[in-house]
């Protein structure tokens, strides 16, 4: 699966419809910065299902969209679509058998993005699946945004957590354990719910019970108000059906009455219907003569205006014949000068053509002379040209020769001289006390070096071992830390519980006088006892709220402390003696304040159960209670039981709790401040352990840059020792090669002296003839340059007359032409006065047609004119008649309507009763009553106000009831249905339950077992790709919890030559290649067919960005890669380059470069 196309439109700068075609596996995309560069990887990764707009640059999925520029409107939507070739058949499901497939989405600024696959509308979640399935996703390791690279090595440890399970596949058991815990706690609140639902089905039913008794109640009472009501229906249909028998005898009377009147109206009205056609007959007269004058009106008024356009038309005519002849007798004129002009230059044009066949003549015998001066030349040349390339090359054989000798001399000098400097190295001694020397100190380091190691050895251990400490000091106070703040919420709680029983946080008393705020001084009843264990719910009972009083000395001056008026619920208590009787006394689970105890409950006495107390109940006496230990007080007459509500909050209890938390509290304080102060020195051991382990550190570092050095320095002196050893060996053999060279230059020099002399005679020969050659060919140069020059001067002179000619003949063409155009124009100008003429006779006699068509049109208008006259007034006279019928129509109408609107209203009475009656039938019906049977119930002495007395009776009863229920019976068996359905939904969802935590941890078992077997070999991966991309050093992953379920993973790496603790401390570089080595090893275990990265190589060196290009041009064979790089080299190796501009402000453009079909034309065109 590859992507084979991206195609844009209206997609932020990209506003045109713009295809990239990606055919090779390594493209990269270049261009300024600012371009749109990165707008593909965000194009990219919003059809894959990117959904936020800040992943992708933006504020909103609205801001994608084309915003204008200076020349551009705003698009209105934006597209982006990726075409995948799927011929290798990598997404699984539905699509896995089309070759091609098509992600789209599309962007609209007023309604929701729409996404396409293969043409079709689907879901965001249908492409996210898709793309899943082969093996990337828009926030996988397969695309990496600008910036992110830097930032992938320092990401939460969950987050690389997420990118290794996506390569491993763990990805689906971490959906698939997400969505079992969804249904599990969906399980559980059912679970609850349905549980809830049962006891309040419960509920339901008992309810329901009660009112299904008093719905039969309410029945039969509703059956005799039902049978009441109808007998008054019945009684007043009666009373409806006499008024309608009244009101029918006065409508047939009406009737009678108006029949005669309508008759009147009648004959009035076809009267008027006569009149009416007669006027009809005389509009139509009148409208048929009004057509025919405005017809005669018409006419005539266009024969006026086609006079006046004819006169017109004559005029213009006139005037453009005068112009015309003008015209004609100046163009004959012009004809005449221009062919006189023209005979005159054609007698120049014979004299120009003359001379100039004279001067052709004279070239061409110039021309002659000059080659034949030219040949010679050319021949003594070539003589002079062989004596010369003689001469130089007996020359140089004569410097050679030179050179030769010279070098032969310095080369016996060369070899005198090796032999006085070899002398001293055959003399040469070995000596090795330096070599002793260093290898005596190394050892000695060396002993250092471990002694301070063993040290370095155990400051490590030791501070291990307090670090552990440490922790477990930490996690101690972690939890007293916990505990304090759990036993403080907790007190503050309790406090807070046993103020607001005692009042003291009220402020009743701050909004009172200034005296009764002096009562706060004073303790309250509750602070000032303390009971037994197990007794405090049953004396906070027996006091009440008297609680909350204040414990004063004496009640009056108490009460001199306050304002009695302004005193709401204020109590007050003095202490006095208390005394014993027969019974346990109060005193006896009293520890504290039994003196205020008896100031308010003098006799009171104690047991423990309540029979105890019945039994004591007949020797009590009147004012006298019994308390029992479970807050039950009990008379000689009478019985109170607690209240539940504040057996639950008893102040008591909470004061008793209150102290207690508040020792624990102070224990536990105490607690952490010594392990506080156990953490402080801890700290200061290990501060000092690790100065310690620094100090030795340093010195072992030192001690190892000496033994380096010493090393060094042992290792050159051997080897220069051996050295000199190696030249008194050389020198000796030099020595001999020397002795043998000599004697061979010294044979060679001598041959080459007599050379010299030879080469030196041959020179003076050659140098006389090149002399004597020089002079002649002198003579022939100067008889070549004379030939020349004349030559020149006459082909100049035969120019300058042809110039001549040829202007001469185009001012004669010129004149020609413009006498061929003038005859012309001449010609059109006589035809045109011709036609001009003509047209000019026509309009004279057209004119005086229509002057006289003109006069029998005004004479016809008047004829129709006086007709229309008469019409009109024999129309005025027949409408006056048919007024004073109208009129007399109109009053037989009003009295028609008036008695009309009688009846009208008689037969609304008669249908009114009729409604009512029908209105008393329905209700009756409605009461399941038939009205013939109601009316024979009805008996002489049932009278209105009879059966209304015992309806109200009725409804009294009714209303005492009260809302019932009539459906609670059936809802009661309805309930009861639910409630068994209920109870078999609780199992089901117990075996649900317990089926869906079994999925959970086999779940567990597969994502584990398939986690841990990925990250032993992403760990391998990754230490190899970091090796590769940083030519040594170390790497590993590591989980960073005791759970690897939830455990995220951090990075461990140490560049060659670094110990790093941190991922900060790499360099940007650094980081970038600890990513890119991440990433690929995370495309080894999971490879995805796509790659996109954007801008990684920018914080590389030229000699990283080399490896980087390598490890992705291997990569490249199987998996597609899209770049975005400014880098040179990056781009070097790419198959093809992809640049984007922006030459219009706003407006991105790409111009795509196949690098390898580039490549192959070059090779094709280069010659063998």
């Amino acid at each position: 699966m590859r992507l084979a196309s991206i195609k844009l439109a209206g997609f932020k700068s990209y506003v045109e419809p713009t295809t990239i075609e990606l055919p090779h596996n390594l493209t990269v995309i270049v261009g300024p910065n600012g371009c749109g560069k990165s707008n593909v990887v965000d194009a990219f990764r919003l059809v894959i299902g990117e959904s936020q707009a800040s992943q992708l640059r933006g504020d909103d999925l609205e801001s994608m969209i084309f915003d204008g520029s200076d020349s551009r409107a705003p698009a209105g939507r934006a597209s982006v679509e990726l075409l995948f070739d799927n011929e290798d058949f990598r997404i699984q499901g539905p699509f896995a058998q089309y070759s091609e497939i098509s992600l789209k989405r599309e962007l609209y600024r007023d309604t929701p993005s729409k996404f396409y696959l293969n043409g079709k509308r689907c879901r965001r979640k249908d492409i996210r699946d898709l793309v899943l399935s082969a093996g990337f996703s828009a926030r996988g390791y397969a695309v990496i945004p600008q910036g992110l690279i830097a930032q992938l090595v320092i990401s939460k440890p969950e987050e690389l957590r997420t990118h290794l399970e996506d390569a491993a596949g763990v990805s689906k058991y971490r959906d698939r354990r997400r969505d079992t815990e969804k249904k599990i706690q969906s399980a559980s609140q059912n679970l609850e719910r349905v549980k809830d639902h049962a006891e309040e089905l419960q509920r339901q039913i008992s309810h329901l019970q009660r009112q299904s008794r008093e719905a039969a109640r309410f029945t039969q009472l509703k059956d005799k108000e039902r049978l009441l009501k109808a007998k008054l229906l019945a009684l007043e249909m009666q009373t409806l059906k006499e008024e309608n028998d009244a009101h029918q005898a006065r409508v047939d009377e009406l009737n009678s009455a108006l029949q005669h009147e309508q008759e009147k109206l009648t004959t009035k009205s076809s009267e008027i219907a006569a009149r009416r056609t007669q006027e009809t007959e005389l509009s139509d007269q009148f409208h048929n003569i009004q057509g025919q004058s405005y017809q005669a009106r018409a006419h005539l008024s266009r024969l006026e205006e086609s006079i006046a356009s004819k006169e017109r038309r004559n005029k213009e005519l006139k005037t453009e014949q005068v112009v015309l002849e003008n015209r004609i007798q100046t163009d004959r004129q012009v004809i005449e000068k221009t062919e006189r002009k023209l005979a005159e230059l054609q007698g120049q044009y014979q004299d120009l053509v003359a001379k100039r066949d004279r001067a052709k003549l004279s070239v061409l015998e110039t021309k002659t002379e000059f080659e034949q001066t030219k040949t010679q030349n050319f021949a003594e040349k070539q003589k002079w040209d062989e004596i010369v390339q003689n001469y130089n090359a007996t020359e140089r054989d004569y410097e050679l020769q030179n050179a030769q000798l010279q070098r032969l001399k310095d080369e016996i000098t060369h070899i005198e001289e090796e032999f006085v400097r070899l002398e001293p190295d055959t003399q040469l001694t070995l000596k090795s006390s330096e070599v002793n020397l260093l290898q005596s100190e190394l050892e000695q380091l060396q002993v250092d070096y471990d002694k301070h190691a063993n040290k370095l050895k155990k400051s490590h251990e030791q501070l291990t071992q307090l670090e552990q400490e440490e922790g477990k000091h930490e996690s101690e106070r972690e939890r007293l830390h916990t505990d304090l703040y759990n036993l403080g919420e907790k007190r503050s709680a309790l406090k807070t519980i046993v103020e607001n029983g005692l009042g003291l946080d009220s402020t009743a008393l701050e909004e009172r006088t200034v005296r009764d705020s002096e009562l706060k001084k004073y303790p309250r009843l509750g602070e000032q006892i303390e009971v037994l264990p197990g007794w405090e719910r049953a004396i906070e009972t027996l006091l009440a709220s008297s609680i909350s009083a204040f414990v004063v000395p004496s009640l009056k001056k108490g009460l001199s402390k306050m304002d009695c008026d302004r005193a709401d619920g204020i109590a007050m208590v003095e202490p006095i003696d208390s005394t014993n009787n027969q019974h346990a006394s109060l005193g006896s689970v009293i520890q504290q304040g039994n003196d205020l105890i008896a100031a308010i409950h003098p006799n009171v006495f104690i047991t423990d159960t309540l029979d105890e107390a019945l039994e004591m109940r007949d020797s009590l006496d009147r004012d006298a209670t019994v308390l029992t230990k479970s807050a039950i007080i009990l008379g000689k007459h009478w019985i109170k039981l607690p209240d539940t509500l504040q057996v639950k909050n008893s102040i008591l209890e909470c004061r008793a709790q209150l102290d207690e938390v508040t020792i624990e509290f102070h224990e536990c304080e105490s607690n952490l401040q010594e392990i506080l102060q156990e953490i402080s020195q801890r700290k200061r051991i290990m501060a000092e352990t690790r100065d310690t382990g620094r100090n030795l550190q340093e010195e072992v570092t030192r001690i190892q840059n000496a033994i380096s050095t010493r090393r060094v320095e042992l290792e050159r002196a051997q080897n220069k020792h051996l050295d000199r050893v190696q030249q008194r060996t050389e020198a000796i053999e030099q020595r001999t090669r020397l002795q043998e060279r000599e004697q061979s230059v010294t044979s060679q020099l001598k041959q080459t002296q007599e050379d010299i002399v030879l080469l030196g005679q041959t020179l003076d020969q050659l140098g006389t003839k090149r002399s004597h050659l020089a002079v002649r060919q002198q003579e022939l140069d100067n008889l070549l340059n004379e030939a020349l020059q004349k030559e020149r001067s006459a082909r100049e002179h035969f120019q300058s007359i042809d110039s001549s000619c040829i202007e001469m003949k185009a001012r004669m063409d010129s004149l020609v032409t413009g006498v061929e155009r003038t005859s012309k124009d001449l010609t059109e100008r006589v035809s045109r006065i011709n036609g001009v003429t003509n047209d000019l006779s026509m309009g004279q006699k057209t004119l005086l047609e229509q002057t006289q068509q003109r006069a029998q049109a005004t004479t016809n208008l008047s004829e129709i004119e006086e007709q229309l006259q008469s019409v009109i007034q024999s129309r005025d006279e027949l409408q006056q008649i048919l007024r004073t019928c109208l009129t007399a129509e109109n009053q037989y109408r009003l009295k028609t309507e008036a008695m009309q609107q009688d009846l009208y209203s008689l037969r609304e009475r008669v249908v009114e009763t009729n409604s009512k009656k029908v209105y008393l039938i329905a209700e009756i019906e409605k009461l399941q009553y038939e009205t013939e049977q109601i009316v024979e119930l009805l008996d002489d002495e049932e009278h209105e106000e009879k059966l209304t007395s015992s309806l109200t009776r009725i409804q009294t009863r009714l209303e005492r009831l009260g809302a019932v229920n009539l459906a609670a019976q059936s809802d009661l068996d309805r309930m009861v249905a639910e409630y068994e359905a209920v109870i078999e939904r609780v199992n089901d969802l117990q075996t649900s339950h317990t089926m869906l935590e079994e999925a959970m941890l086999k779940i567990d078992n597969e994502s584990l077992h398939l986690f841990h077997a990925t990250l032993s070999k992403a760990n391998s991966d990754f230490q190899d790709l970091f090796k590769s991309l940083f030519g040594g050093g170390n790497a590993q992953l590591q989980l960073t919890g005791d759970d690897p379920l939830t455990a995220g993973i951090s990075m461990q790496v140490n560049p060659p030559g670094k110990q790093v603790k941190t991922i900060s401390q790499l360099s940007d570089g650094e980081k970038a290649l600890t990513a890119l080595a991440f990433i690929f090893a995370m495309f080894r275990l999971n490879p995805s067919p796509v790659c996109v990265l954007d801008e990684v190589d920018a914080p590389l060196d030229e000699h990283n960005v080399f490896r980087f290009v390598s490890l992705i041009q291997e990569m490249a064979q199987e998996i597609q890669f899209l770049l975005i790089s400014h880098d040179r080299v990056t781009m070097q190796h790419a198959d093809s380059l992809i640049g984007v501009t922006m030459e219009e402000s706003g407006v991105s453009r790409f111009v795509s470069v196949d690098l390898e079909s580039r490549l192959a034309e070059e090779v094709e065109l280069t010659p063998e």
